[in-house]
């Protein structure tokens, strides 16, 4: 092994039993089992720091730990084997002996394989770093996408006591930050000073305070690692499709053949199962089951037929029922809503009653979406900016009753114009979607064939009875994705299905579009009031348009689907969202009414006591250092026999030491006094007085000859010249004594 460590190891007496009690804790956090392996990691750096100072080769003690480890698990393995040993404990007490043994023992030979690769090689030292880093990855690994209350051993006791979790993972990248330090300070020439780690550690808790955690994701998106607000959003459903900018008004309503495809547009390609990140809340202000069995949230629409597919509508005339920016204004009794640039269609009253939601954005979106139908959005206040990025609320027109009672309703408009019915009717020239339709629409009883939505829910059921969901289609590459699917092997996603569904409408004289936003199943609410919108949720779907009803989802669901099925949420973080998305405190959980600490305030009022406790122990530490000073000046008039000779040379030299003059380590004192025998004469005579009365016998006449040479060498000492701030300021450099020798 190579020089032995200096003292800033016991740095790591700390930090590696600390990564192993954690590390252990979060597999089996009872019976004291962490505590054993605590106690392996303390009992392997002891074992590498004696290793250090006897020179053994390195791989000595890799195949002594080995040893260790292959005797440590065959004397388990024994004794898991002796019947009467576990009788004797009882199973329970046996398999927590047994744990703890194995927690000891893989934590003792872990270390010590990596500490004794670690001083020896640099490969070995960035393995450590990387064991090191592994145990944050692995402890923090449930927090990531957007689930704030993972994991739960740590942010529960949290969220009792009313603090936000965000510092405290904070405060554990700060420990990762710095536990990689101390493993990087303790290598074979490393000389860290002392205060490296406080400073670290004082250094990040200022950064802490430049930067709260409310701009971390600003600085992100400044420096490239994240896109700014409006270009990056989670509502990207299966294929690609994004959520569009605001479409430019157009009065032609004409596709422009010559323009470039839109990557905002629905897409067919094929794409892989998006991660259920949390991307919204929505509170319920009242009770609502829909009938459809799921929550349609919609955000955007497509209407305009451009030859192979539908996309935005260049005509400000047609979709205007969806908001084109974020409401600005905060609902009071006298306050209008604002039109966002919406034109609400007339919905019968009989039909539809009001709802009520607030939605919080937890990422960016470039508008607002609500639940289908919209009446109006008002501006609400953030209730915790530092973790949505926007909130509203959205009054919408839902239909209650039953699907029954819109069989008699027409499709369409009565009120509109020719060419809004030529809009909401053109699709594809080729003559089998007609001859499909009609051939679904056969089976249509005699009473019904009138009805615009028993014919559409035909057309539906076929979809639903005759396509596979799958998120890799065959008809991805083709010219015609829409035709290849639906007259293929009908294999495909979302943007496949609401593409044939529309298509079949529009051939069966039905009105239809296709809408974007997200789509979440109602059971997911439960019996509370809280709905968490997820990346996965994003969704297209078809609609139609009825009299007296307007666009109405009716969604196509494949009953042969290839894919997995969608990971279920965390009821508890969706309650949790939900609470920390409400305006009113009536409505919170008890535990959320405590108040709350700011931690960012903590911080400071720690650092601000830091700052003031440390200037008050400097200037405590100065006057006692002065003191001091002083009394040495003044003890040899005080003192008598040997130790007045002793004290009297000391005093000198304090002044010396004071003017910046000081005895070189290999010089004796008479050399010294030699040196500066020609500034201060009586400098030799005091120094053999000072060696007469300590080695020599004792002596009567020795105050008669001490104080007669001090006052001599203390006048020579004023006549001499120093140069600098030392001649002016040296009496108030309290540490001159301690570099006397």
């Amino acid at each position: 092994m190579k020089s032995r460590p200096r003292f800033f190891w016991w740095t790591l007496l700390i930090l590696w039993p600390a990564l192993a009690y954690w590390n252990q804790s979060l597999i089996t956090p009872l019976g004291g089992i962490p505590w054993w392996a605590g106690v392996g990691a303390a009992m392997a750096v002891l074992v590498w720091h004696y290793s250090t100072g006897q020179n053994f080769r390195c791989r000595a003690v890799l195949g002594a730990l080995l040893l260790v480890w292959l005797l440590g698990n065959g004397v388990v393995a024994m004794l898991d084997g002796a019947s009467s040993l576990s009788l004797a404990l009882g199973s329970d007490r046996w398999v927590l002996v047994r744990q703890s043994l194995g927690a000891w023992l893989w934590a003792f030979c872990m270390v010590g394989w990596l500490r004794a690769l670690s001083w020896r090689f640099p490969a070995g030292a960035a393995l450590e770093l990387a064991a090191a880093g592994g145990v944050f990855v692995i402890a923090l690994e449930a927090h990531r996408d957007g689930y704030i209350n993972r994991p739960f051993q740590m942010v529960d006791p949290l969220w009792l006591r009313g603090l936000d979790p965000s510092a405290l993972f904070i405060a554990v990248g700060s420990l990762a930050l710095v536990a990689v330090c101390v493993l990087a300070s303790n290598r074979p020439g490393n000389r860290r000073p002392w205060w490296d780690l406080p400073l670290l550690l004082l250094l990040l808790m200022v950064l802490y305070l430049a930067v709260p955690a409310n701009q971390v994701k600003q600085l992100f998106e400044k420096f490239g690692m994240g896109k700014p607000g409006g270009e990056e959003n989670r509502l990207t459903p299966e294929g690609g499709l994004k959520t569009p900018g605001p479409a430019s008004p157009n009065s032609g309503g004409t596709p422009d053949p010559n323009k470039k495809p839109n990557p905002d547009e629905p897409s067919f390609a094929d794409t892989s199962k998006p991660k259920p990140v949390p991307v919204a809340v929505v509170v319920f202000q009242d009770d609502y089951e829909p009938l459809s069995g799921a929550y349609y949230f919609r955000q955007t629409s497509e209407s305009q037929f451009n030859g192979i597919k539908l996309v935005h509508s260049n005509d400000d005339r047609f979709d205007r029922d969806n908001a084109l920016g974020f409401p600005t204004r905060f609902h009071d009794q006298d306050a209008q809503p604002e039109e966002l640039g919406m034109r609400v269609p007339s919905l019968s009253k009989f039909l539809f009653q009001p709802l009520k939601t607030r939605v919080a954005l937890l990422d960016q979106h470039p508008r607002p979406f609500g639940l289908v139908n919209p009446l109006h959005y008002w501006a609400v206040s953030n209730p915790d900016p530092d973790r949505f990025q926007k909130a509203y609320e959205v009054e919408s027109m839902v239909l209650g009753g039953d699907y029954r009672a819109l069989i008699p309703n027409k499709a369409g408009d009565q009120d509109w114009a020719a060419d809004e019915w030529s809009h909401y009717l053109a699709g594809p020239a080729d003559p089998r979607y007609k001859e499909l339709a009609d051939s679904i629409l056969a089976k249509v009883p005699e009473a019904g064939r009138d009805s615009a939505l028993i014919r559409a829910v035909y057309i539906k059921q076929w979809l639903d009875d005759n396509c596979t969901y799958s998120l890799k289609s065959p008809s991805a590459n083709a010219a015609d994705p829409v035709s290849d699917f639906l007259f293929g092997q009908r294999i495909g996603y979302c943007v496949f299905t609401s593409h044939s569904a529309c298509y079949l409408f529009r051939a069966a004289g039905i009105p239809a579009r296709i809408s974007d936003g997200y789509m979440v199943d109602a059971k997911q609410r439960g019996g509370g009031s809280s709905l968490l919108i997820r990346s996965s949720d994003a969704h297209s779907w078809p609609e139609i348009y009825l009299q007296d009803v307007g666009w109405m989802d009716l969604d196509i669901s494949p009953k042969k689907n290839l894919e997995p099925e969608k990971e279920q949420v965390d009821n508890n973080l969706q309650q949790m969202m939900g609470d920390m998305a409400r305006k009113d405190k009536k409505d919170r959980r008890p535990e959320e009414n405590r108040p709350t600490i700011d931690l960012h305030q903590l911080t400071l009022w720690f650092l601000r006591t830091l700052l003031t406790g440390l200037l008050s122990a400097l200037l405590l530490g100065w006057l006692a250092m002065l003191l001091w000073k002083l009394w040495r000046r003044r003890a040899p008039f005080w003192s008598t026999g040997r130790e007045q000779a002793r004290l009297a040379y000391l005093c000198v030299l304090d002044i010396l030491s004071e003017q910046g003059v000081r005895r070189r380590p290999d010089e004796s004192c008479e050399e010294f006094a030699r040196r500066m025998s020609e500034e201060m004469p009586g400098l030799l005579a005091l120094v053999r007085v000072h060696l007469r009365a300590r080695l020599g016998p004792p002596q009567a006449q020795l105050e008669r000859e001490v104080m007669p040479l001090l006052k001599e060498c203390l006048s020579q000492l004023r006549r001499r010249k120093v140069a600098g701030w030392r001649g002016y300021l040296g009496w108030l450099d309290p540490t001159s004594p301690l570099r006397v020798r």
